[in-house]
C-alpha cells in the first residue's frame, strides 16, 4: 500500500523511528497508515500536530519504536510517551482484534497511541482513537480527535 508521503517538518520537531520490517504485509501497511495518519493529526479537530513526526526507519538508523504480531490479545501496557535516543520500545500488536472483526490499522493506530503516551480508554464508545479498540468491529476511527492531539503535542512540547 502506498501512504503519502508526510510534509516536510520543522528542525525542532520530534522524529519518532519505528521498526515494523519483521510484521506481515497486512499488519506492515497498516502501521505505515497508521504513521500517517497520527502526522496529519487529523486535520478535521482544527488542531495540528506539529512536533511529532513518526516514520519507518531509514538503514543506520536506531529505532525508538520496535512493532511485533503476537498471537492473542492487543497489549495494553502503556509504553509512552516514547523519546527519540532512549531504549527502543517494543509494542505489541496482538491477532485476537483482527480475528474479532476489528481492521489491522484500527489495531496499529491504538497501539501507535500507547507509544505517544496516550491513556485507555475503555469507555465502549467510538469518540477517540484510543476507545475505538474497545467499541466494538463497528468503529473504525483511527484518528486522533482534539484531545489526544493536544496530549500527545503536550508529551512532545519543547
Amino acid at each position: 500500500m502506498a501512504v503519502p508521503a508526510p510534509a516536510a517538518v520543522a528542525a525542532d520537531n520530534v522524529t519518532l523511528y519505528y521498526d515494523s520490517s519483521t510484521l506481515t504485509r497486512d499488519f506492515r501497511d497498516a502501521v505505515a497508515l497508521a504513521a500517517y495518519q497520527i502526522n496529519i493529526a487529523n486535520a478535521a479537530t482544527g488542531v495540528e500536530l506539529q512536533n511529532v513526526h513518526g516514520t519507518q526507519t531509514p538503514p543506520a538508523t536506531s529505532a525508538a519504536i520496535r512493532f511485533v504480531v503476537v498471537d492473542g490479545p492487543l497489549d495494553e501496557t502503556a509504553v509512552g510517551p516514547v523519546q527519540p535516543g532512549q531504549t527502543v520500545v517494543t509494542v505489541r500488536l496482538g491477532r485476537a482484534p483482527v480475528v474479532a472483526g476489528r481492521r489491522p490499522v484500527l489495531v496499529a493506530t491504538h497501539a501507535f497511541g500507547r507509544a505517544l503516551g496516550l491513556p485507555e480508554d475503555e469507555s465502549g464508545q467510538c469518540k477517540s482513537m484510543m476507545s475505538a479498540i474497545h467499541s466494538g468491529p463497528t468503529c473504525g476511527r483511527t484518528t486522533l480527535n482534539s484531545s489526544e492531539v493536544s496530549a500527545v503535542a503536550a508529551h512532545y512540547r519543547r
